[in-house]
């Protein structure tokens, strides 16, 4: 091994290191990584002055300051190099930020085979990542070239400007060639909604920029399309907005959300939506909605469920195979002076519908719903075969051709047409003679 020296310029080379070096220059260390790749640079405090070679491979370069340990293997090629304190490494590729980290200490591993190529590099203690707009922390740091990703561990931490995503993880990983993200166990993250604000939204709309919150076990994000899917007890909440699923897909660009549930056996989970809507006292109530799979779009106010799906209201449930709710504008809402749940305008259910209010007591079903919040009302019609149907104590059971009937009283019109029958059948409670 030997040094050479040209004012602040210090160059170590090993015998048949071909054209691999290892440069140290004004306090600065650059490394090769493989012909035509990025350029490393690992800078240590205060590295300048006399560089002096003792045993191992140790490069000192003045009390207190960073510390080089190099290993050589066969043909005394370079194939390991640590330094410590104070580690930080710069990648520069034209056309592109910096791509800086910094740490307490670093181990570079190199392949003599390939022209000393870089095969991986570690950095622990203190670790923090910086690319362009996004920036990472954690405790431990590992790049490795061969697919441009880096993985941080030891409560590890991601900011996108960008996108606006905040992400905690066990363990994260980088893509720095495409710039995604994956993240496994307990993840958490936060999107700042104040680039959507506005007040024609729902669900993923905020008047006041208040952001979006998931939790999942697992999670990747794609740079690309500005998508995030989630998976594993996926609970995503806005407000009192709350939307639970095995899995989940969140496209920030369109403002959509696609969810659905699991069928494996007895571990089944289906999709659960966290509505509102006001009753008939004009109070805000919950409403829950249970379905195997959602679409949602912020921009049309409209969850689609496949089901079987199933609602539950504080006055009444139903059932059926497919559910549309559209929700009210932010503006719109009654709790629009506040950041409160988006409210259902309208809801339609197909297929097998069922219905069951509380007050007044009855049933009814159908082929086709159709709800509307503004009054209350429930229009219900179903086939020449399935007529729609209603029962209570008093009436006994009414069809017609459509069945309109209200949660705020126990009213009930029915529809007919020339070529059909309106028929109304009534229990008539017996009384007995003196």
């Amino acid at each position: 091994m030997f040094i050479t020296a040209a004012g602040n310029r210090h160059q170590m080379q090993q015998p048949g290191f071909g054209t691999v070096q290892v440069q140290l220059e004004d306090g600065e260390l650059f490394l090769p990584t493989a012909e035509g790749g990025d350029e490393q640079m690992i800078a240590g405090a205060d590295l300048a002055g006399v560089i002096e070679p003792v045993a191992l491979g140790v490069m000192q370069a003045g009390k207190g300051a960073t510390k080089f340990h190099a290993s050589f293997g066969p043909q005394n090629r370079l194939t390991s190099l640590f330094g410590s304190p104070n580690a930080r490494i710069v990648s520069s590729t034209s056309g592109q930020p910096d791509r800086v980290s910094t740490s307490r200490d670093f181990t570079a591993t190199f392949d003599p085979a390939h022209n000393g190529a870089l095969l991986r590099l570690v950095q622990k203690g203190e670790v923090r990542y910086t690319e362009g707009q996004r920036s990472a922390f954690g405790d431990s740091f590992e790049y490795t070239p061969m697919d441009e990703m880096v993985t941080l561990k030891g409560e590890p931490r991601l900011q996108d400007k960008d996108s606006g995503l905040t992400l905690t993880a066990q363990r994260i990983k980088l893509n720095r060639a495409t710039q995604g993200a994956i993240a496994e166990g307990e993840v958490k993250t936060t999107v700042d909604s104040s680039k959507r604000k506005n007040t024609n939204g729902a669900m993923l709309t905020s008047r006041t920029g208040d952001p979006v919150h998931v939790t999942a076990d697992q999670m990747s994000y794609a740079k690309a399309t500005n998508t995030v899917r989630y998976t594993g007890h996926t609970r995503l909440w806005r407000g009192a907005d709350v939307i639970q699923a095995p899995i989940l897909v969140f496209d920030q660009n369109n403002g959509t959300l696609l969810a659905s549930g699991s069928e494996s056996g007895s571990d089944s989970q289906p999709v659960k939506l966290s509505f509102a809507k006001a009753d008939k006292s004009g109070k805000v109530v919950p409403v829950t909605v249970i379905g195997t799979r959602l679409t949602y779009s912020d921009k049309d106010r409209e969850a689609k469920l496949d089901g079987p799906v199933n609602m539950k209201m504080p006055d009444a449930t139903m059932s059926s195979m497919s559910v549309d709710v559209v929700l009210k504008a932010k503006n719109q809402s009654s709790s629009a002076a506040t950041e409160g749940p988006s409210e259902i305008e309208r809801v339609i259910a197909r297929q097998n519908v069922l219905i069951e209010q509380k007050n007044p007591s009855r049933k009814a079903a159908g082929e086709t719903l159709v709800y509307t919040s503004a009054d209350e009302k429930f229009v219900l019609t179903g086939t020449a075969a399935k007529p729609p149907s209603i029962f209570d104590a008093e009436r006994g059971n009414v069809t017609g051709d459509s069945l309109t009937f209200y949660n705020h009283d126990d009213r009930v019109q029915v529809g007919g047409s020339d070529s059909s029958r309106t028929v109304t059948r009534t229990r008539v409670k017996s009384e007995s003679k003196p």
